[in-house]
């Protein structure tokens, strides 16, 4: 299981990466906001 957290993160950071260096500044932020809930979500999903 650790393997494919490991993948399913990196696939997701790669692929969040490609919308940050596409998007402009403000679109930028809003998505960092929203990731970083999102992953927060996810973060307490598995870990509860």
């Amino acid at each position: 299981m650790p393997n494919l957290d490991n993948g399913f993160a990196s696939s997701v950071r790669s692929r969040v990466a490609l919308l940050l260096a596409s998007a402009p500044a403000f679109g930028r932020a809003v998505l960092a906001l929203l990731l970083e809930q999102l992953i927060t979500m996810a973060a307490g999903t598995l870990a509860g």
